[in-house]
């Protein structure tokens, strides 16, 4: 279901979609699945958007699993996948978006995003905004059940670099012992100057928002 507004400028109102049983082949030949899944962006007003997204029994491609899972040790479908968010864009989404450039991140209210994959959990909920270079500031709440786990799959899919893996397992163990389980963290991280800090320890690059 898509809807436009009646202009010139086909600026986006409302995008929803719903999928059952979606098999698909990605550009390397591997194939991957859905069982079911829903989604929508919705315009709020100006250049700011809600959306939501919903996953149930999703299966990569082999390609993205190894990415993601490089040693295998997680099963090949994942749970599900849950994201509610509000974002700001540096312009609206219209046929500019494809006749000239993307619109740009400016802000995103997570509301709540989830993954749930075998034994693992992981939420995370927050406010940030990004500049110009796509570099994101503002503070994000992290739940992540068997967290031990979660971190090796972030070393060795190179989103932590193996010099620092003892340090931040160092500081999520202190971290875990403070919050309930020793199997649980559930801390507020800052993202500052490109960086993920924990207080004004620094934990690793902060992600970066920059669309193609």
């Amino acid at each position: 279901n898509l809807k436009l507004r009646p202009s010139t400028s086909m600026a986006l109102d409302t995008a929803q979609f719903a999928v059952a049983n979606l098999k698909g082949r990605l550009s390397d030949g591997q194939t991957f699945s859905v069982a079911s899944a829903t989604g929508s962006f919705v315009l709020v007003q100006d250049a700011t958007y809600d959306m939501d997204l919903s996953m149930v029994d999703v299966t990569p491609g082999r390609s993205m699993k190894l990415i993601i899972d490089p040693n295998g040790r997680l099963p090949d479908r994942f749970d599900r996948l849950n994201i509610t968010s509000t974002q700001s864009y540096s312009k609206p989404w219209d046929r500019s978006a494809i006749e000239q450039s993307r619109p740009q991140p400016t802000a995103i209210q997570l509301d709540l995003a989830q993954a749930l994959w075998g034994q693992l959990e992981l939420r995370l909920a927050g406010d940030v905004t990004v500049d110009g270079s796509g570099a994101s500031t503002g503070q994000v709440t992290v739940k992540a059940v068997n967290w031990a786990e979660i971190l090796e799959l972030a070393v060795a899919a190179g989103a932590i670099p193996p010099g620092s893996a003892g340090t931040v397992e160092g500081v999520l163990k202190t971290l875990a012992r403070a919050s309930g389980p020793p199997n649980t963290i559930d801390v507020p991280f800052t993202l500052k100057k490109g960086m993920n800090l924990f207080g004004f320890f620094p934990l690793g690059p902060a992600p970066t928002f920059r669309l193609p």
